[in-house]
């Protein structure tokens, strides 16, 4: 893994899952802030400049629209890549797809996202 502390931001309705993939994040040497799914999101995003966004998607709605539009919208941290994690069976989410750097379809292995991640940030894995 990289010299730098990598910074992860995980936002998610689900809060056990976040707490765990969050876990599984800090053993592999990243730190990792977990949240829900919720306006206040984008100054936690703002204030702590993360180096990458996992959002957990359960199905596309208001509060993921609107953090995806703040996101992308806003100069400070339109560069930070995103991460979708969205169900299989939700079409709905897979146009803005377009929106993450990448997205994972669940159930999915967590292998597969350190790999996107270290992918995305260009870090040895």
């Amino acid at each position: 893994m990289a010299e730098k502390e990598i910074r992860v931001v995980l936002i998610g309705k689900n809060e056990d899952i976040n707490e765990i993939l969050g876990i599984m994040l800090v053993r592999r040497g990243f730190h990792a802030e977990y949240m829900s799914i919720e306006v206040k999101a984008l100054k936690v995003i703002k204030d702590n400049n993360p180096d990458i966004i996992i959002l957990d998607i359960e199905r596309w709605g208001v509060d993921e629209m609107m953090i995806c539009e703040g996101i992308r919208t806003d100069e400070s941290i339109k560069d930070i890549p995103i991460i979708f994690c969205i169900p299989g069976h939700v079409r709905e989410i897979v146009p803005y797809a377009s929106d993450s750097d990448q997205y994972l379809q669940k159930p999915f292995k967590f292998d597969n996202l350190y790999r996107k991640i270290c992918l995305i940030l260009k870090i040895s894995g």
